[in-house]
């Protein structure tokens, strides 16, 4: 399992090293975090309102554009060039697949994660728990997502298409609480809702006043869980 997953995941690094608009998609975030800083600071510093919404705005965004796109573009690259068939002939079982596929995106998550609060000036001393428990959960949540989506595609086009919803799903869903406050509940319920909670709830979040949002974050991460193996065990049809 060892020497497979290696090999896994050196050809993950030899994908994203020979996609240039993967590697542009993994600089990118930090350009913009400084560029948002700038643009919102006043006297070269952020007020504390405007670093909670930029931390929880720039990760959602990173989530989805520098690390989702990737998982999705990197099982559809692998379908159009036959890698995925090759795979499945030698043996390669769906936990290491999936694995294989995380591991990079994970690592670039936890910088992200890392550094947003720190370049957008967001003191964590009151939820550094909360903050980093609740960013790695949803950033696995929507990489899984992107995993599932990446399995439905079959070509870049494909992906092009359906990958713009999914986007939009998950950037819209923490803004309709300020956009259509009736809609608090929806988001409450959706896999976002707890992410929304810690940032819109940053003075005074705990985690017994949120146990609705853990509940439901938890239903959704079994779900995409459940999912994911079982749309990468069909992977022998679908290549």
């Amino acid at each position: 399992m060892l020497r497979r997953l290696t090999n896994l995941l050196w050809l993950r690094k030899q994908i994203m090293m020979s996609n240039k608009g993967m590697l542009l998609s993994l600089v990118i975030p930090f350009f913009l975090l400084y560029f948002y800083k700038f643009i919102n600071s006043r006297n070269g510093s952020l007020p504390e309102e405007a670093s909670i919404f930029l931390t929880m705005f720039c990760l959602n965004f990173f989530f989805n554009i520098s690390i989702g796109i990737v998982i999705s573009s990197i099982l559809t690259e692998e379908k159009e060039k036959g890698n995925l068939r090759t795979l499945i002939l030698t043996g390669v079982r769906p936990l290491e697949y999936i694995l294989s596929t995380l591991v990079f995106p994970f690592l670039h998550a936890l910088v992200l994660i890392v550094a947003a609060p720190l370049v957008l000036e967001l003191s964590l001393s009151r939820n550094f728990i909360p903050y980093v428990l609740i960013t790695i959960l949803t950033a696995l949540l929507v990489m899984l997502m992107y995993l599932v989506l990446g399995t439905f595609c079959k070509n870049q086009v494909n992906l092009q298409v359906y990958s713009f919803p999914v986007m939009l799903v998950c950037m819209m869903l923490p803004n309709l609480v300020v956009l259509f406050p009736a809609a608090k509940w929806l988001v409450d319920l959706s896999f976002m809702g707890l992410y929304s909670k810690l940032f819109y709830d940053w003075q005074n979040f705990s985690w017994a006043s949120s146990w609705f949002q853990v509940l439901a974050f938890l239903v959704w991460t079994a779900l995409l869980v459940y999912v994911s193996i079982r749309r990468v065990k069909q992977l022998k049809s679908l290549a």
